[in-house]
């Protein structure tokens, strides 16, 4: 256990024009964390509800940030507009494998995704008659009226294995 480690890049250009009217502000960032310091959640049968603090992954963000302004006078009265914005770009590069798998519930911390991505089943539809139910993989004590998800690894059964990325809690523009 030790602390993580931040490295980060940035390149910015200000630019100006139209008498300092017109204002644009880029700037340019990719920061790399090691060794993220984290809780991780033991199986129950390790006979301890404690969940230790642990260096589980390497993860890069990378984006633009941006400030585009219009700044004036006219008859004496002074305004400025701005429009600024952030771009981002979460990954995870490294996960350490002598970990458990890292997951919580819907989340799951996989390398090429970002950190905490939601994983969860494809719908089909729903389920219309008992035909169809007993054709297809399902979930246990599934029947008509329940949702129908897609086998996506073709075993015949619905479980964990099955789930697609669907997407993250960070926002990728603000």
């Amino acid at each position: 256990l030790h602390w993580e480690e931040a490295r980060q890049f940035n390149v910015g250009l200000d630019f100006l024009a139209f008498n300092n009217r017109l204002s644009l502000e880029l700037d340019y960032y990719v920061k790399t964390t090691k060794d993220i310091l984290t809780n991780v959640n033991l199986p129950g049968v390790s006979g301890t509800s404690h969940n230790p603090l642990s260096n589980i992954a390497t993860a890069r963000n990378q984006g633009l940030e941006f400030n585009l302004g219009w700044s004036d006078n006219v008859n004496g009265f002074d305004y400025r507009f701005n429009f600024v914005g952030t771009t981002l770009k979460n990954e995870v590069i490294s996960v350490n494998q002598d970990l458990p798998p890292l997951e919580n519930g819907a989340n799951r911390t996989l390398v090429g995704y970002p950190i905490g991505g939601f994983w969860g089943y494809e719908v089909l539809g729903i389920y219309q008659n008992k035909e169809t139910v007993a054709q297809t993989a399902h979930i246990d004590g599934a029947g008509p009226g329940d949702i129908w998800y897609r086998d996506q690894n073709g075993d015949g059964v619905i479980d964990k294995e099955d789930r697609i990325y669907m997407g993250s809690y960070l926002p990728k523009v603000t």
